[in-house]
């Protein structure tokens, strides 16, 4: 894992798979955890009272938003995935936001304002979605099929 110094880490998809997994080791280690999203349960995860606290900046990663009043961020993990994947090609907009436009805004706002490291990982799409067919990490996702979109703008 990480053994940075305590850092600013601002994450994606702090209340996801991976998110949730990681911010509490994160905030074990002492760095200050800021987490960026639209999930309704993620105030009950995070304080939100000063600079000291591990806040919640809300925004809608399938639309624009900015981060410009964000300062002195160390780290990056951008986890997020829309979670109505499944949907498309109903939420092909929603998707392509969260999956791709918003990782681009990102990680320039990060270029821009001098940030350390940027980390991306997903683990949508890996379990494929044939229901009949037992999935495993060690398998290669298809291309083709209900997940293909997603996959391919992950």
């Amino acid at each position: 894992m990480l053994d940075w110094v305590e850092m600013r880490i601002l994450i994606t998809g702090a209340t996801g798979f991976l998110g949730s997994k990681l911010v509490p080791v994160l905030r074990a280690r002492g760095h200050e955890v800021i987490a960026l999203g639209r999930s309704r349960n993620i105030g009950d995860e995070y304080s939100t009272t000063d600079s000291s606290e591990h806040k919640i900046i809300n925004a809608d990663l399938s639309t624009a938003f900015s981060l410009d009043g964000i300062k002195k961020i160390d780290a990056v993990f951008t986890l997020a995935q829309e979670r109505e994947f499944r949907q498309f090609p109903n939420r092909a907009n929603e998707i392509f936001g969260v999956n791709v436009a918003a990782n681009i805004r990102i990680w320039e706002w990060a270029a821009r304002s001098g940030v350390k490291q940027i980390i991306h990982a997903s683990s949508g799409g890996v379990y494929g979605s044939n229901r009949s067919q037992k999935f495993s990490e060690n398998i290669i996702p298809s291309a083709e099929g209900r997940n293909s979109y997603y996959l391919g703008s992950k």
